[in-house]
């Protein structure tokens, strides 16, 4: 007897996997989630018996309990493992609980369908997709059916590709062209139902995505012709070299949705005639990005010199998708005879060449540019985001700066100059040996001890240096080199080459390396390997205390008891708080006191839980009327405050009815108390949903994982 291919019946079950990231115990439940991806395959016998062979599947279950759905009961069922049961002709709902090794389980209903009648009203849409090339995509609905399958008419030897009812199939063709396409339904019947059609299968002709965006380059490493991200040089694109006189080639400028792209038909040869010749001997590569259908399997790409003629390279092309290519200079110049001191056009010729009696392919070009490896950066320096207050600064535009008497003094060897990286100023050393930077005259230098500095900070960037050394030079007082015998240190460190690298000494290191003093530092001195050809750009040099506090208490709350919640604040009366650093916090939890008041601080902060659950009570908001949450927050570097609230739903345990939470962010200023007065409503529009049964509390912030802040007064209130 025949029997139906198998059938997956698949239901994408999200699991709830307890709290987020940054608010739940690593331990809770060994961080296990329920079983997803539930799926039943029904082996459905063409008799008219309706015996049917059950097999369920799901991901991270270790049980299974199938229930028929005909009210004859249930089986339980380990992984891999089948049931056959005979149904009468009828509709049926079988359900599927998966079981996880924690004892989470996830519930699946699929409905069954037993008929003994063949499928009636078979209705089949067929239809090209319309992202991938010639790939159709069909559908089929039938009464009484339970599957079908598809002869795509394209191998006679190809097995049919079956499917349930409803469900779509695809299929993508060697080639376009006409096929036969035959649809059979199958219900459990011995009759079928089928449908034929002659069907045109399309390819898709052009592209339906942009190019990947080129990456951010300096001004200097780059000539542009064609790009939306770069300056182009004055370019026509479609110059008439009379290809469409000799061989039927056309050009149009094609829109992809706002991404603007070349594109050449039927391509013998075209190209791009610049206004005026450029110089590329100092760039390295030549990059465009080009799509094409099938017709072509190679694009030949040339320079063209105003003085010493044309070189090509062929380039093999990717069919239906996009062709990163990047040409050395090196593959033209190595042609002999050629220089690219004047390159004025390019040339692009298809192969197979273009003509009318055989039509070539189109392609779309995007991205054409010259360019080198990085000399310098593209983008400024990272913004720093110490407070002021606790800042020396030499050279930033975050900060104000102290006097700096030179930045290459005369016995320096380097050359130096002031740039603009990307509208930032910015230090420029090239040939560098050493350079030497000075403080002290006309004065002052600077008292990093005094103002309880502990680490000095520069950020560098740097194409070709394997090496980066750092002197702090201290006068002892005196003003001038030499005459106490000075102290001094040097550091060295290895840079990260083509991109910013924050460099953050602590004074100490320099201790440790021989300098006795940090109150009257008068010279920064640079160097590095390979001497004397060093490149490195400079930004953000100051002088700064990692470990700064509040001088003053967070100011005291004025609401009145009466109308207050409170969770820490010495202005109240607290309610029970189980912990303020759970164990599955990332950060350095701290009791301290500031100006003689109890303050909360943490440091090494990415995200922090505060609970009141265990033993409890959790805080019931709704009830007391509060409509505000306040907190005291002091910080010198963070740049964004998250808030979360979490309301366990009255089960006392996270994830158990799901819970309901909002996170809430902040940009607070750094160095000065901060109160955030939190309207509970700004929660609910996150998508909060209850406020009686507060539990956590949660803190996090950026920078992740390096933030510092003092925490008082935390409280709700109406």
């Amino acid at each position: 007897m025949k029997r139906i291919k198998l059938i997956l019946l698949s239901l994408i079950v999200l699991a709830y996997a307890g709290c987020t990231d940054d608010d739940r115990d690593t331990n809770y439940l060994d961080n296990v989630p329920a079983p997803a991806n539930l799926a039943v395959a029904f082996d459905i016998t063409q008799d008219n018996s309706g015996l049917v062979t059950l097999t369920p599947n799901a991901e991270g279950a270790t049980e299974f309990e199938l229930t028929y759905g005909d009210g004859s009961g249930s089986v339980n069922l380990n992984p891999g493992e089948s049931t056959e049961h005979v149904y009468a002709e009828g509709n049926y709902s079988v359900t599927l609980i998966a079981t996880a090794v924690n004892g989470l389980t996830t519930e699946f209903t699929q409905p069954l369908v037993v008929s003994f009648i063949a499928p009636q009203n078979l209705v089949v849409t067929i239809e090209n997709d319309g992202t991938l090339s010639k790939t159709v995509n069909i559908t089929a609905t039938a009464d009484y059916a339970l599957t079908y399958e598809v002869d795509f008419g394209e191998n006679p030897e190809d097995e049919p590709v079956t499917a349930n009812i409803g469900d779509a199939i695809s299929y993508t063709y060697e080639d376009a062209g006409v096929y036969t396409i035959t649809v059979t339904a199958f219900s459990a019947a011995i009759e079928t139902t089928t449908y034929s059609e002659d069907f045109e299968v399309t390819a898709i002709l052009q592209p339906l995505a942009s190019a990947a965006t080129p990456p951010s380059r300096a001004e200097d490493d780059v000539i542009s012709l064609f790009s939306a991200v770069y300056t182009d040089v004055p370019t026509d694109y479609f110059p008439d070299w009379g290809q469409g006189g000799c061989c039927g080639s056309g050009w149009a400028m094609f829109d992809l949705e706002g991404d603007e792209m070349l594109q050449y038909s039927n391509l013998s040869y075209q190209g791009n005639q610049i206004s005026t010749p450029v110089d590329v001997t100092e760039m390295e590569f030549i990059h465009l990005d080009v799509w094409t259908a099938d017709e072509l399997q190679n694009i030949e790409v040339s320079l063209i010199s105003l003085t010493n003629g044309e070189r090509p390279v062929l380039v093999p092309l990717t069919p239906n998708d996009w062709t990163s290519i990047d040409i050395p200079i090196s593959a033209f110049t190595d042609q002999g005879g050629f220089t690219v001191a004047d390159i004025h056009q390019l040339k692009y010729v298809g192969d197979p060449f273009g003509t009318f009696d055989n039509p070539s392919g189109t392609v779309f070009i995007d991205n054409i540019y010259f360019y080198r490896e990085a000399t310098g950066p593209a983008e400024a320096a990272p913004s720093p985001n110490i407070a002021e207050d606790f800042v020396i600064s030499m050279f930033s535009d975050a900060y104000t700066d102290v006097p700096v008497d030179t930045w290459n003094t005369v016995w320096s060897q380097a050359t130096f100059e002031d740039v603009t990286v990307n509208g930032n100023p910015t230090k420029k050393y090239t040939n560098l040996g050493f350079n030497g930077i000075e403080t002290f005259i006309p004065g002052p230098s600077i008292d990093a001890s005094g103002a309880g500095m502990t680490h000095f900070h520069l950020d560098i960037w740097t194409p070709n240096m394997t090496a980066f050394r750092v002197k702090l030079v201290d006068f002892l007082g005196d003003g001038f080199a030499g005459t106490n015998g000075d102290t001094e240190a040097e550091l060295t460190y290895t840079p990260n080459l083509g991109e910013w690298m924050g460099i953050d000494i602590p004074l100490s290191d320099f201790a440790d390396a021989g300098m006795g003093a940090f109150s009257d530092i008068a010279q920064l001195i640079i160097s590095g390997d390979p001497f004397g050809d060093g490149v490195v750009f400079i930004d953000n040099v100051y002088y700064y205390n990692a470990n700064p506090e509040p001088t003053d208490a967070a100011p005291t709350p004025t609401v009145p008891e009466a109308n207050v919640i409170s969770m820490f604040s010495d202005a109240y009366t607290d309610v029970p708080v189980d912990t303020w650093n759970t164990t599955w916090s990332v950060a350095d939890y701290e009791e301290v006191n500031i100006a003689g008041n109890p303050t909360k601080k943490y440091t090494n902060l990415a995200f922090n839980g505060t609970e009141t659950v265990n033993p409890g009570p959790s805080i019931d908001l709704t009830t007391a009327g509060m409509t505000h949450l306040h907190i005291d927050i002091w910080t010198p570097n963070i740049t964004a405050f998250r808030v979360k609230l979490v309301d366990f739903l009255g089960d006392g345990f996270a994830g158990g009815n799901g819970d309901t939470e909002a996170e809430l962010t902040f940009n607070p200023a750094n160095g000065s108390w901060v109160g955030l007065e939190i309207p509970l409503s700004d929660f609910s529009d996150g998508g909060m949903s209850a406020f009686s049964d507060i539990s956590q509390f949660i803190i996090s912030c950026d920078p992740f994982g390096d933030g510092t802040v003092y925490v008082d007064n935390v409280y709700f209130h109406n």
